[in-house]
């Protein structure tokens, strides 16, 4: 049987980051999708915008922390477009950064799009 994926994306709009933020997050979200997490047959991502990140988000973190030690990839989608600082974003605990749509849509052909985008995909490979 070929390897399922499921992703939730989650944002602000969505109002996803209180839920983040909130005790026990990570453990409700655990027992909804059961043994899921951690099964190689399953990829469970979740998505949670740059922006969502913004402000005192260390118990949104610790959350994200719990769910990616449970086998639940993290992606921070929309890259580029919310506040998080560089520094601060080297420290989360994610798979997969998704470079926002503004900065792809120019390429290959925009220069200053190919540099920037190469620098943002050279900066998280070396973090990893």
């Amino acid at each position: 049987m070929a390897p399922h994926g499921l992703a939730s994306h989650q944002d602000r709009r969505e109002h996803f980051s209180p839920e983040l933020r909130r005790r026990n997050t990570a453990r409700e979200i655990l027992d909804c999708i059961g043994d899921l997490a951690g099964d190689s047959d399953w990829g469970i991502d979740i998505e949670v915008t740059e922006g969502a990140l913004a402000g005192d988000s260390s118990a949104c973190v610790h959350e994200l922390r719990l769910l990616r030690a449970a086998g639940v990839r993290i992606a921070i989608d929309d890259f580029g477009t919310g506040f998080s600082s560089l520094g601060r974003l080297s420290e989360l605990p994610i798979d997969t950064l998704k470079i926002d749509r503004t900065f792809t849509a120019p390429l290959p052909s925009d220069r200053k799009s190919c540099t920037l985008v190469s620098t943002i995909i050279g900066w998280r490979m070396h973090l990893t």
